[in-house]
């Protein structure tokens, strides 16, 4: 299903490489990198060697316990001072439970019809617009079975949050690098290699995460892994958010 040839052509025969030359990220290609960052003259490369030696601490919106350990001891001794500070938008469930009839696009009464009896067993395409349903509910919802986007990196964490499997469906900047920190680093999805959505791929990705062959219960053991890994640190004396704190002070 590979098909990223545009990008591709912008690095020489190196598309398929693995980007060993940073700590921790062998598991990374050259093509899975922006196109930005591939262009024969990459600006943005100027203007951070010039600015990173000045800067008094440098903030990541990831988590170091998710992470490879390689990668995140390299920046730290690369930086004056590494925050992670963890996607900030990414909302934690409460404990409270908001009722499904509260819900104006009536998505969480659907997602609850299909616990019902007589809906077992049949599959309901939800299409959603993020800005107009509650999806941190909706990714927390039983009858939630997996979730298909294009990745940007907060998605990934709300998946994780709602102990969700992803098909990432990646198309630009950091997506495809996302996409193959879920699929080939973390192991909690899958990658769809068509910016074209097809039904052949689309069905290959589903009976991947929702078939009988074990790989969606493998998925969702990984899943919880990375959300237990990820609560203390966003907790309110977590790493996360002492490193947050730190930022505003820096």
């Amino acid at each position: 299903m590979d098909s990223e040839g545009d990008k591709a052509s912008s690095v020489d025969g190196q598309s398929e490489h693995a980007l060993e030359v940073i700590p921790g990220l062998a598991a990374i290609r050259f093509v899975d990198l922006p196109e930005e960052l591939l262009s024969p003259e990459p600006i943005i490369f100027d203007n951070l060697r010039k600015l990173l030696p000045r800067a008094d601490a440098v903030v990541f919106n990831s988590y170091a316990e998710v992470n490879p350990a390689p990668l995140i001891s390299d920046l730290r001794s690369n930086f004056r001072k590494l925050l992670n500070v963890g996607c900030t938008s990414v909302k934690i469930p409460t404990a409270v439970h908001v009722p499904s009839r509260l819900d104006q696009t009536e998505c969480l009464e659907l997602l609850d019809y299909q616990q019902k009896p007589e809906f077992c067993g049949e599959d309901v395409l939800l299409w959603e617009n993020c800005s107009l349903v509650p999806q941190s509910q909706i990714l927390s919802h039983p009858s939630t079975r997996a979730f298909i986007s294009h990745w940007g990196y907060s998605l990934v964490f709300e998946s994780v949050i709602g102990e969700v499997p992803i098909i990432c469906i990646p198309q630009w900047i950091d997506q495809f690098t996302d996409s193959r920190m879920v699929e080939d680093v973390w192991g909690i999805g899958v990658r769809v290699e068509v910016r074209t959505i097809s039904k052949n791929g689309m069905v290959k990705c589903l009976k991947m995460i929702l078939g009988d062959g074990g790989g969606g219960k493998k998925m969702r053991e990984k899943i919880k892994a990375i959300k237990e890994a990820i609560m203390e640190p966003v907790g309110p004396n977590g790493g996360a958010s002492k490193d947050f704190k730190r930022a505003w002070r820096s």
